[in-house]
């Protein structure tokens, strides 16, 4: 599978998901965090250490709805270099 594959079909920017792959991005917040989360690179939030504010956000989040945001490729060493 492809990063562009990978990327399309959950629903993420490939740009960006090549900058968490190659270190160029931290992935500290935002969809840059949940795409290292998805390749499990990061651990998800912990939903019962988060304050009541937060816990019905992340409840609304994709990640928590599908148990997993992640379409066959299971970790960074799935995806492989398009090729042209």
């Amino acid at each position: 599978m492809t990063v562009r594959e990978w990327s399309q079909a959950n629903g993420f920017s490939e740009s960006l998901v090549h900058a968490v792959l190659n270190g160029k991005n931290k992935a500290s917040r935002g969809e840059s965090y949940w795409i290292a989360v998805a390749l499990e690179l990061k651990k998800p939030p912990e939903i019962d250490k988060a304050p009541a504010f937060l816990r019905s956000v992340l409840l609304k989040h994709p990640f928590y709805l599908t148990n997993s945001v992640l379409h066959t490729a299971t970790s960074p060493q799935d995806l492989r270099p398009l090729t042209t």
